[in-house]
């Protein structure tokens, strides 16, 4: 958690996305959807490389365990819906 606009957050990738092998760097996105029911939380894990989907979650509640749980077992069975080759 960042805990104010002025923390600097570390570039883990270092700009450097020259890749040769798939599983090098995985990219992840939170994306809030507006549904006639409330709000719908969609996690995205992606090869940066093949830009396939890794894993993803959905949620309709936002929390930070969900969000922790797909990144720390992306490929896992946890998952709501795992895609990986």
């Amino acid at each position: 958690m960042i805990p104010d606009s002025t923390t600097q957050v570390q570039d883990l990738a270092q700009r450097q996305f020259r890749l040769t092998t798939p599983n090098q760097l995985w990219l992840a996105d939170i994306s809030y959807i507006r549904t006639w029911h409330g709000w719908l939380y969609l996690a995205v894990i992606v090869d940066a490389l093949s830009r396939k989907v890794v894993g993803w979650a959905v949620a309709g509640e936002s929390g930070k365990n969900r969000g922790r749980r797909s990144t720390d077992e992306p490929t896992g069975s946890t998952m709501a819906g795992c895609s990986h080759r």
